[in-house]
């Protein structure tokens, strides 16, 4: 979730920098996604659930894409 979010922040400062409004946009979508991954609970790594109810890396980023592809 770590890596998702840092193209969130690389996501926002893009579109501070270039006043985009599209990409502020794109930054808050990915923002709501990891948080609403978070919020549901089911979806998490070791780092916050424990080794043994952990989902894989890949689990966790395909839980983020579909809360995004949700948004659309």
């Amino acid at each position: 979730m770590a890596a998702i979010l840092a193209v969130q922040m690389m996501l926002d400062w893009l579109a501070t920098r270039h006043t985009d409004e599209r990409l502020a946009r794109a930054a808050g979508k990915v923002e709501a996604a990891v948080a609403a991954v978070l919020l549901e609970g089911k979806t998490l790594t070791y780092d916050l659930i424990g080794e043994e109810k952990a989902a894989r890396c890949s689990e966790v980023g395909a839980a983020v894409e579909e809360k995004l592809r949700m948004s659309v």
